[in-house]
């Protein structure tokens, strides 16, 4: 539903229409005005970890 109805038109969106998994990750730039990134993957979870462990 984020890259439909209910997305934020101010969001960057990388989708492959062939994937069915996606990402959402939102950014905390104050100097940038996009609220999050919606990114097409099939590991999901495994991009989700990496980027968990980035961020601390």
């Amino acid at each position: 539903r984020a890259r439909g109805v209910d997305g934020d038109p101010a969001s960057y969106l990388q989708i492959r229409f062939w994937i069915n998994t996606a990402i959402k990750i939102e950014l905390r730039d104050l100097k940038d005005r996009t609220p999050y990134w919606l990114v097409s993957t099939n590991r999901a979870n495994e991009l989700a970890k990496i980027l968990n462990v980035a961020e601390h």
